[in-house]
């Protein structure tokens, strides 16, 4: 979550949000910006709860890259009957920029070529903070060459369990 006094930016939606922002002093009403990265579970799975339970009277917004939002489009539709932009406003993009009063950012989506997934899927880069969030990407050489020499954090994703399809501790402890 991304937070400045008036507003509350979520990146992903996944299974169980509005009890997890609960828990934290954040109702999901109050959420005015939900970022996808990808059309996973993990990002998208608590949208349709959401969407349902704020209504068309609060919609907030669902950004991120065209692909993924088309994507979730038709998932939402399939699980709901019910067109995304109902219940949300969509912004497709690249580049989205947060300006309010004490806090500005730019956060730009890159493609994680190296995906083990067939469906579309992106990192972020917030380009004032300089944080890199590089969502499911593996070990993609030319994401970290674009943004990794850039970022000061980097918060990558990475399965620690045997079999698991994303770059183990022992690749992440090699980048030092």
């Amino acid at each position: 979550i991304i937070q400045s006094d008036d507003t509350n930016v979520v990146i992903g939606c996944g299974p169980n949000i509005p009890a997890k922002l609960d828990a934290i002093g954040v109702g999901f009403s109050k959420v005015e910006m939900w970022i996808l990265l990808s059309c996973g579970m993990d990002q998208i799975g608590g949208l349709v709860e959401v969407g349902k339970r704020r209504g068309t009277s609060s919609r907030s917004y669902l950004v991120g890259p065209q692909s993924v939002l088309t994507q979730v489009g038709n998932v939402y539709k399939e699980l709901t009957g019910d067109p995304l932009t109902r219940d949300f406003i969509t912004r497709p993009s690249l580049k989205v920029g947060i300006n309010e009063e004490h806090f500005r950012e730019t956060i730009k989506f890159l493609p994680c070529h190296a995906s083990q997934h067939a469906l579309p899927e992106y990192s972020a880069f917030f380009e004032t903070s300089r944080v890199l969030i590089s969502g499911d990407s593996g070990m993609d050489e030319g994401l970290l060459a674009e943004a990794g020499s850039q970022a000061e954090i980097i918060l990558h994703s990475c399965s620690t369990h045997p079999g698991g399809g994303k770059t183990g501790s022992p690749q992440i402890k090699d980048l030092q």
